[in-house]
């Protein structure tokens, strides 16, 4: 059975900034972990505005961590890991495109930067 895991523990696993948490956080992710997507919506966050990474270096962050834990919408989160890499969208907008283009469902914003980036990708995929 896999163990739910929260920011934290992904966190120390990518950054290792604590050898004691870092180990315990590998063992669990070893085991098998899930994590919800809002745990990714809040990883990019914090090594976003707390430790100032670029965009390259989260996104490989991301990519990284999804290749050793279970989560759901998984290919929407690795397109929206992509396009935040590649644009000036915040992430949670970037997981909205993502999740709007997937034909999962319909989408209604009052954003209109975001609403013209969804239609532009739409519009291209067609």
């Amino acid at each position: 059975m896999a163990t739910l895991i929260d920011t934290n523990i992904i966190l120390r696993y990518l950054l290792a900034d604590d050898q004691e948490m870092y180990e315990q956080a590998v063992a669990v992710i070893r085991d098998g972990a899930y994590a919800l997507p809002e745990s990714i919506v809040e990883v990019v966050y914090v090594l976003t505005e707390v430790y100032s990474l670029d965009r390259e270096r989260i996104a490989q962050s991301v990519n990284y961590v999804l290749q050793d834990i279970r989560t759901d919408r998984r290919e929407e989160i690795l397109e929206a890991i992509e396009t935040f890499r590649t644009s000036n969208l915040d992430y949670v907008d970037c997981l909205y495109a993502a999740i709007a283009t997937s034909g999962f469902c319909d989408f209604m914003t009052f954003d209109k930067k975001l609403m013209a980036y969804i239609k532009k990708r739409k519009n291209s995929d067609a």
